[in-house]
Parts: C-alpha cells; sequence; structure tokens
C-alpha cells in the first residue's frame, strides 16, 4: 500500500482555513491528478490530523463527491468549544486535552 503524509499549514502563522485547504488539496490531487477512485483511499489522523480527516469528510459530503473508503480518528480535536460532556466528565483522564489548552489552541486555530 502506498501512504501519503501531507504536510498542511499551523497555527498560529497560518490560522483556519489554511490546514484544511491544504488536505482537500491533497485531496482532489489524489482524485484528480492521480486518478484514485475514493473507494480505494483510507483517512487517519490523530489529534488535529483526526479534527482534519473530519473536516475533509464533512466537506467532501456537502460538495456531494464520493467519501473515501474509511477512516481512523484517533482523539481527533474536533470540538473546539470545550464544550461536550466528556469535556468534564472525563477531565482526570486526559492531561494533555484539557479544556484550557483546547480553547487556546481553538483561539490559535482561529486567529482570535
Amino acid at each position: 500500500m502506498r501512504v501519503l503524509f501531507p504536510e498542511y499549514r499551523l497555527t498560529p502563522e497560518h490560522p483556519f482555513p489554511a490546514a484544511i485547504d491544504d488536505v482537500l488539496a491533497a485531496w482532489h490531487w489524489l482524485r484528480a491528478d492521480q486518478h484514485l477512485s475514493a473507494k480505494s483511499i483510507a483517512l487517519a489522523g490523530g489529534s488535529a490530523g483526526g479534527g482534519l480527516a473530519v473536516a475533509l469528510l464533512v466537506a467532501a459530503r456537502d460538495a456531494g463527491e464520493a467519501l473515501p473508503a474509511a477512516a481512523v480518528l484517533m482523539s481527533p480535536t474536533v470540538d473546539l468549544t470545550s464544550s461536550g460532556a466528556s469535556m468534564t466528565e472525563r477531565a482526570d483522564q486526559d492531561p494533555f486535552s484539557t479544556p484550557g489548552m483546547l480553547r487556546q489552541l481553538a483561539s490559535d486555530y482561529l486567529a482570535g
């Protein structure tokens, strides 16, 4: 199997939507320029990469495009509001992804 690790622009130097634009460009390159069917592609991402995989899935769905065969999401960053119940109910189980840290990441990602 072939694997593509796209490099995407990072915050805070490149706020939203730069990273999403980059993964969408990689997706469209695979589909159009490399002539790969969506069903032959699996996405995977952890943390911010998992959030970008979700963003790609939503953008492709909303555009009526074919979706990839699979997606593997490892602790995806998808709740930029930090308002989900797990943020408080499981706060002691994840010393890294704290509500405060995620709010700061969201602020950087959205350029304030």
